[in-house]
């Protein structure tokens, strides 16, 4: 609620009777400092004395009701419009005030200085004694915390004049503060949140948003305060940053702000933004998130620097948590920040092709990506130089640590150039070299590198040390089973040379070559008679007596003479001839 709306909500009292009702209490009792022994109060900064600061009487509350009594027509009007421009009042809420009655004027002309004087004199509550205060060392966390409460609904309720007074010195007060937040432990994070909601306060007017612009840290140190680790500070920096980015100017300043922020922590300018948008962070911080990366992305006048922002944040990590953010977007807030998304992003996507006479190109494949530039620059003074940077590209050393690391470095250096100066083309009339800040990168890759190298030689110390401790017990049991060997008993059933000698003989050798193949089947060798013949086609008295014979090696011999002589015989006279029978 704006200090105009509180200002209307609550009836504009008697000058008098408030001055007659003020209290004697200051800022010393709200925050505890120690009393003189004298029973003074040792305020332990410079102070406008309590007499200048307000009337104590009702004289001077007459006086200045006689004096605006006094005024003219014109005069009163524009006293008038100087407090309701004190008042931070929009323009609509305006006209009803300016159709007023002279009188009713008048009432709220002395009602206003005199609340003002009532607030401020019960509360000693200007803008020097906070900036004093803060910048007192070794403060106590809860009279932080008390101070600040104090100086936030301060900042909320006064008019911008109090704003304009408490300036860029109560401003640098705070981001003291805020800094000592970031060193220290968890009992700090209520500190930090109500910091970060005076700097808030500040920026609901133009005077506020005025002073912050002129305070260079401001925004850097604020831009600190995106960590998904304190849900609660994380999202009123989001919030605060959000509606920056609204303002003129405001997004080159938020983008400053987030990368200096990235440069101090060694991480990626954007990688806050996602880690807010993690399963695990609070829905209402993924709000937040997505209303800051909407403002990032969507800001731009120039359409290359929105696909420039929109893939950085898909590159950081956005693009692994689409289908998450996607599926519970249920509720209105995130669904509606998904919708905002999904929308300029096809906007962009149609204005990009656009530029292209309306074909259709999958930005996902590169031979489709490569076509397109080929055919951009073909027949054209540009094409050479694509074909040098080919040419080039091809000199890189087949690596696969190395590959990516030169590819990652030029990918930094055409983004530089092509996006120099936030979308603008850069000046070529400059003769001295494009200034392309790389160091950074190369740290990192350099880093990267140094652990791959690490975790390598880690592995094969592992499977150094496995290989050892495998041979270790290999040669254990081979140990173990000669041990065996020689203390085997050699008596019966024990294991000596002679039965391993004996065992051998009974093996043997391997025998000589196989047993000749057994006599045709019957029908099978083609008998040119359709009647069997004995020895052809069917068992011979031959060689029955063969079979019969053969267990006597001499009478066996005979008779298998004999029976071949009978088969001989008998295929001369039918002219059929057996390989077998001739063997």
């Amino acid at each position: 609620m704006s200090s105009g709306q509180n200002r209307e909500s609550k009836p504009f009292p008697d000058p008098v009777e408030h001055t007659q009702k003020i209290s004697s209490k200051s800022l010393d009792t709200w925050f505890g400092r120690p009393k003189k022994a004298g029973g003074g109060i040792d305020r332990g900064y410079d102070t406008v004395p309590r007499t200048e600061l307000r009337p104590d009487d009702e004289e001077p509350a007459t006086e200045y009701t006689a004096k605006i009594d006094a005024l003219d027509d014109d005069q009163l009007e524009r006293r008038f419009e100087e407090m309701l421009t004190d008042m931070n009042i929009g323009e609509k809420k305006k006209e009803p005030l300016r159709k007023y009655s002279r009188d009713q004027k008048k009432k709220m002309l002395v009602a206003y200085k005199f609340v003002n004087a009532q607030e401020g004199r019960s509360k000693f509550e200007k803008p020097a004694d906070y900036v004093s205060y803060l910048n007192q060392p070794e403060l106590s966390v809860g009279k932080l915390h008390s101070c600040l409460e104090n100086l936030r609904i301060s900042l909320t309720n006064n008019p911008l004049s109090w704003i304009e007074e408490f300036g860029t010195k109560g401003i640098e007060s705070l981001l003291t503060t805020l800094n000592v937040c970031y060193t220290n432990d968890s009992r700090y994070d209520r500190v930090q949140y109500e910091c970060i909601r005076c700097l808030s306060a500040i920026l609901n007017n133009t005077v506020g948003i005025r002073a912050v612009f002129d305070c260079r840290e401001a925004l850097p140190v604020l831009a600190r305060s995106l960590d998904a680790r304190k849900p609660h500070c994380a999202l009123e920096a989001a919030k605060v940053l959000a509606a920056i980015c609204l303002i003129p100017n405001g997004h080159e300043k938020v983008l400053e702000a987030i990368t200096m922020a990235g440069e101090s922590s060694r991480r990626p300018r954007l990688l806050p933004i996602i880690e807010g948008l993690s399963p695990k962070a609070p829905e209402s911080l993924k709000n937040g998130c997505m209303q800051l990366m909407n403002a990032i992305i969507t800001e731009p006048e120039e359409l290359e620097f929105r696909m420039h922002l929109r893939s950085e944040f898909m590159r950081t990590g956005l693009y692994d948590l689409m289908d998450s953010l996607q599926a519970g977007a249920e509720d209105g807030g995130r669904l509606i920040q998904m919708n905002v998304f999904d929308t300029h992003a096809a906007a962009d996507q149609e204005e990009f092709l656009a530029k292209f006479d309306d074909v259709r190109v999958d930005f996902h494949d590169v031979n489709e990506c490569f076509e397109l530039v080929k055919n951009l620059v073909v027949e054209t003074p540009a094409e050479p130089y694509l074909l040098s940077i080919l040419q080039h590209l091809l000199f890189i050393r087949d690596d696969e640590l190395i590959r990516p690391a030169y590819y990652k470095l030029i990918e930094e250096c055409v983004t530089q150039i092509v996006l120099h100066k936030n979308g603008y083309d850069p000046d070529f009339r400059l003769t001295q070299r494009f200034n392309i800040d790389v160091q950074p990168l190369i740290e990192g890759l350099i880093e990267k590198s140094r652990a791959e190298e690490e975790r390598k030689v880690e592995e094969l110390k592992s499977k150094l040390e496995a290989a050892i401790a495998a041979r270790q017990e290999a040669e254990a049991r081979v140990a173990h089973l000669e041990q065996r060997l020689k203390t085997a008993p050699s008596g019966p059933g024990g294991v000596t040379q002679g039965n391993i000698a004996a065992i051998a003989k009974v093996i043997g050798s391997p025998g000589g070559p196989p047993p000749p193949p057994p006599p045709p089947m019957p029908g099978q060798r083609g008998c040119p008679s359709s009647t069997p013949h004995a020895g052809c086609c069917g068992p011979s008295p031959s060689s029955h007596a063969r079979r019969t014979a053969a267990p006597s090696h001499a009478g066996g011999t005979q008779a298998s003479a004999a029976s071949r002589d009978a088969i001989r015989s008998k295929n001369a006279s039918t002219g059929y001839t057996s390989s077998w029978s001739e063997a």
